[in-house]
């Protein structure tokens, strides 16, 4: 029934958009009773200021470097000297209120240079983390993950692949959670299905340090203030 529900959501967002032209922002009424919707894009939405988006590449073979200014990476195993490649992404939802609004729906997008048959899957991150100190082993400059890797939970929502781009539906509370609860909100782990060492199937993805705004990872919420 939510995904359903999601779907017919998305359909009239996107007519809406349509009827209305190039001068509506994908930030308002969804054009659903009672239903609004808020998009999270560096650069671009909520406002041209809006700077909220952290993320960054690690690799297990290089378990010390951090990547949080990089305009790409990595999601899978690199036969190419990389290992295990994932990243970590999270976004400030607080433009959302109330601090209690109850969430419909919520996906997230991330742009593909090159895709491989090797699905992504998108787990909520259990430990604080900051973009600059964030590596394979810590999670901030001085602490380290309980787990080498990261520490998340189980992997949230559908998932849509397609050559360019991947949507995974998230999971409507969590995404509550980081409204209602800006401390806690610690994002996300995407880490490809298939990690092993004989697998060459990694996925190339853009960050929200790209120079292009067009490619840089987006998170859609609908929610009922």
């Amino acid at each position: 029934m939510k995904m359903v529900v999601s779907v017919l959501l998305v359909l009239s967002v996107a007519l809406f958009f349509v009827s209305c032209g190039d001068s509506i922002a994908p930030t308002g009424s969804s054009g659903s009773t009672g239903i609004v919707v808020m998009q999270f894009l560096d650069g671009v939405y909520p406002s041209n200021g809006y700077t909220g988006t952290e993320d960054t590449m690690v690799y297990s073979a290089h378990p010390y470097d951090n990547s949080g200014t990089a305009a790409g990476g990595y999601i899978g195993y690199s036969g190419g000297g990389m290992g295990k490649s994932r990243m970590f992404i999270k976004f400030d939802v607080s433009n959302i209120v109330p601090s209690d609004a109850h969430v419909v729906s919520a996906y997230l997008k991330v742009n593909l240079a090159g895709a491989k048959n090797n699905t992504i899957n998108a787990c909520a991150i259990t430990s604080r983390w900051d973009e600059t100190g964030c590596s394979w082993i810590s999670r901030t400059a001085s602490d380290l993950w309980t787990t080498p890797g990261g520490d998340y939970g189980v992997a949230m929502g559908a998932k849509y692949m397609s050559a360019t781009e991947c949507e995974i539906f998230l999971n409507e509370d969590i995404v509550e959670g980081w409204i209602s609860s800006p401390s806690t909100n610690y994002g996300m782990v995407l880490a490809a299905s298939d990690e092993t060492t004989d697998s060459t199937e990694y996925n190339t993805v853009y960050t929200s340090d790209n120079a292009s705004f067009g490619v840089r990872p987006s998170l859609t919420v609908y929610y009922t203030p």
